[in-house]
């Protein structure tokens, strides 16, 4: 029996996906994406060419009011030198 083949890709599926990597069975696939994911924050997506569906996806962009200062993170009442806001 074949074991299918499923593609990670990060971004969204509607707007610019970048293809990662192939991998063969869901849960593998799931894995890949997870790993990938926990490695670069971002959102990401298990595509079937199968049945052209998103069979799985993930989100793990970090969203908070935390200010970046000459790389540092500091709290966001905490105002010192150049910052901005992410």
């Amino acid at each position: 029996m074949r074991v299918p083949t499923f593609h990670v890709f990060s971004g969204f599926r509607d707007k610019d996906p970048l293809w990662l990597d192939s991998v063969e069975g869901l849960g593998t696939a799931n894995e890949r994406m997870e790993q990938l994911a926990a490695e670069k924050p971002g959102p990401y997506f298990i595509f079937s060419t199968d049945t052209y569906n998103v069979l799985a996806s993930i989100d793990t962009s970090i969203e908070s009011d935390v200010m970046v200062w000459a790389g540092v993170l500091s709290a966001p009442n905490e105002v010192r030198g150049r910052f901005q806001c992410r």
